[in-house]
């Protein structure tokens, strides 16, 4: 009965008949790029809606993007069930990885969404000019001075929740002077742990952290402009529900200098040059913990150096090329150090001094063979050199027979083809065939016993592994109208060396309490394949956004494949009648009961709640916008099945913000 409701609800949904509008047509088929600043994308209704909504979920907006939750701070983002590695996550094209051994610091929790300009998140060819990437690459476009304002303007925000006691602020100021063009952005949060839909208090759900960014522009010339930017995010007492330890410290600082040449005389459109950095830092403890067997606290570092160079030329013929040379050097390490009440401290590495370069080089080109056809293709290469930085690092891996005296050298290929024909001026087609790779994470080649609290057990990293490959292929159809859009996007991966942590009941475990030790391992193959469905009815006064979408796959051993989300329907209306706007919305999910169970999955029941928002501008000489919102409405008690732990979600949420524009 309930999948026949769901079934129901997802056709009434869709079939919504279009009438005259003198909106402008949104085009579904670019739902892969969510523009933070530009109050026509029908997917910012949500940002625009509550102020404060974290990076993470306003990416959630983007239907082929899920989040794996282990608490109420850094959900990890996954693209059509592909995790970790498997995805390039980006800010402004460089290279950033997390510090913590268990993913609880993703990339998207140091970009703030007072400071995001739009989300780039797609497999299609431009994708891969960041670095390569199985499922998808990830850009987060931070924002930039906005060269038409007045010298000095900006925006003043704040607001309170009442689900977790939260307190948010966020204050923007811009510039623009003769020379020059700044924007800084602030942003304070502190939630305590918050409450389910039955009233209960979910322990280890409390975060506090603050962010702090600054660019600056050089605006003398029309043929060059210099830049320089940089995040400071500082993340404190942040629990986590899902799993035994929470976090202490979480800091990141990201910083890099720019610079781009137009041409204005020859066939180059741009050059453009970027160096940048990033330190990362991460504490986990149990400090606050109960009756933990042995206190222990485990720091990670990360810190990555590098830069690119990109040139653009201008359209030739019938081709627009472009090509992008980038390199960086990443070096991580993480430590554990036990505390036993009864005997003297213990240490070990976890992520032993680990180096690694990459290089690459991308080219891609739009081909306009005629006025209905373009062919859009990229190739890139990337060579990559690993290695453990010392002797004392290498013999942790020698313990298990690993021979680690020489680095790893590997190479991986990416080339993609996507076909577009615009059929009629209401139908378009578009297709991609794709080769992808992406090379073995520092965890899967260097990892030493890395605890999983999702199925319990301590993972080892194999050197011996080599990159993943993915064979794509997909289909996407569009029909769009004056006000009506509708697209159906089908897809298809073909993995080879597959790489899953596999039982090795010969080695003993080192977490107490841990059900045995998984060794990092490459299958022959495996297969995903899915489905998403966007629908946008753009009328005068309200637009009407729906996404539906849904991923299956399996192994060589016939097994399914981990962390793939269930069908999931997304169905957002925004009603706007003078000062005000009004969005209900639903959000839900069928039941999912085909499971990884060695994964330590558990089937999940379906789930819906519903929202209601609601912004008032008041007279626009005084620049001031309320918003309130409920959350969660009905007060549901769910869960969602990526939420590791079975964790339950925040109950009912009363929200009011209030922001003033100067």
């Amino acid at each position: 009965m309930k999948r026949l409701f769901w079934i129901l609800g997802i056709l009434y949904s869709l079939n919504t008949v279009a009438q005259d509008s003198t909106l402008q047509n949104v085009n579904l088929s670019q739902f892969d790029v969510v523009e933070f600043d530009e109050d026509q994308d029908p997917l910012n209704d949500y940002f625009r809606a509550n102020k404060f909504v974290l990076t993470e979920n306003a990416m959630e907006r983007i239907p082929s993007i899920s989040l794996i939750s282990r608490g109420n701070f850094g959900p990890e983002p996954i693209v059509r069930g592909f995790s970790g590695g498997q995805i390039n996550l980006t800010i402004d094209g460089m290279h950033i990885f997390g510090a913590c051994t268990d993913k609880m610091d993703p990339v998207t929790s140091y970009v703030e969404t007072n400071n995001l300009k739009e989300v780039e998140a797609g497999n299609q060819v431009n994708s891969q000019s960041n670095g390569g990437g199985l499922g998808a690459c990830i850009d987060m476009k931070t924002s930039s001075p906005d060269l038409q304002q007045k010298k000095i303007y900006g925006q003043v925000s704040s607001g309170l929740q009442s689900v977790s006691k939260g307190f948010n602020s966020a204050l923007s100021i811009g510039f623009n002077e003769k020379k020059f063009s700044g924007l800084i952005n602030g942003t304070y949060r502190t939630n305590s742990n918050y409450t389910d839909g039955k009233g209960e208090t979910v322990d280890y759900t409390q975060f506090s952290k603050t962010n702090f960014s600054a660019k600056l522009l050089s605006t003398h010339s029309n043929f060059h402009r210099f830049s320089a930017a940089f995040i400071f995010d500082r993340a404190w007492n942040v629990g986590y529900a899902a799993l035994p330890m929470d976090v202490s410290l979480a800091q990141a600082l990201v910083y890099n200098i720019g610079y781009e040449h137009y041409f204005f005389s020859s066939k180059l459109k741009m050059l453009e040059l970027k160096a940048y950095g990033n330190n990362i830092y991460h504490e986990m403890d149990d400090s606050n913990r109960p009756d933990v067997p042995i206190r222990m606290d485990m720091p990670g570092w990360s810190n990555t150096y590098g830069g690119y160079a990109t040139l653009r030329w201008r359209k030739i013929n019938t081709h627009n090329l472009s090509v992008k040379a980038d390199a960086f050097v990443h070096y991580s390490r993480a430590e554990m150090t036990m505390y036993p009440s009864d005997a003297a401290e213990m240490f070990m590495l976890t992520w032993p001094d680990i180096q690694r370069y990459v290089a690459g080089i991308f080219a891609s080109d739009l081909w306009n063979i005629n006025e209905k056809f373009d062919l859009n293709y990229s190739l890139r290469f990337d060579y990559a050199n690993s290695r453990l930085q010392n002797e004392e690092a290498k013999d942790y891996l020698r313990i298990f027979g690993y021979d680690v005296d020489d680095p790893i050298q590997q190479g991986i290929w990416n080339a993609i083809i996507e076909p577009k024909w615009n059929i009629n001026e209401h139908w378009k087609l578009e297709g991609i065939a794709a080769l992808k790779q992406r090379l073995p994470t520092v965890s899967e080649l260097y990892g030493f016993y890395l605890f999983n609290a999702q199925d319990g057990y301590d993972y080892i990293g194999n050197p011996t592994l080599v990159p993943e490959t993915a064979w794509q292929g997909e289909l996407l159809t569009e029909y769009s109208s004056k006000d009506f859009s509708l697209t159906l996007t089908g897809f298809y991966y073909h993995l080879t060396d597959y790489i899953v942590g596999v039982i090795d009941p010969t080695l003993s475990t080192m977490t107490i309490g841990a059900a045995g030790v998984k060794v990092y391992e490459s299958l022959p193959y495996a297969y995903m394949t899915g489905f998403e469905v966007s629908a946008l009815v753009s009328k005068e006064r309200y637009t009407w956004v729906n996404v539906v979408s849904f991923t299956y796959g399996e192994d060589s051993n016939n097994e399914i494949l981990p962390q793939l989300p269930p069908l999931k329907l997304t169905s957002t209306f925004t009603l706007k009648w003078k000062s005000w706007d009004l969005s209900p919305e639903f959000v839900g999910a069928i039941s999912k009961d085909q499971v990884r169970v060695s994964y330590g999955e558990k089937a999940a029941p379906a789930w819906m709640i519903a929202n209601l928002r609601a912004s008032y501008y008041l007279d626009k000489k005084m620049n001031w916008v309320f918003q309130a919102g409920i959350e969660n409405l009905f007060d549901n008690y769910y869960y969602e099945f990526l939420d590791w732990g079975q964790i339950p979600r925040q109950g009912i949420n009363f929200y009011v913000n209030a922001t003033f524009k100067f």
